[in-house]
């Protein structure tokens, strides 16, 4: 499954990781900034150490 689009936080990351294999955010780094990307792979990385 690949899914993009509302990825735009750790906890918005953490919930579609815990059902999709790829997570695809964009925009998140051109409107939020680099520290919100990686709050988002902190999440994603949560999930898969689950």
């Amino acid at each position: 499954m690949v899914y993009g689009g509302g990825i735009h936080d750790y906890d918005s990351a953490y919930e579609i990781a815990s059902v999709a294999d790829t997570v695809i955010v964009g925009v998140i780094l051109h409107e939020k900034g680099v520290e919100a990307v990686h709050e988002t792979v902190r999440g994603i990385h949560d999930v898969r150490q689950n």
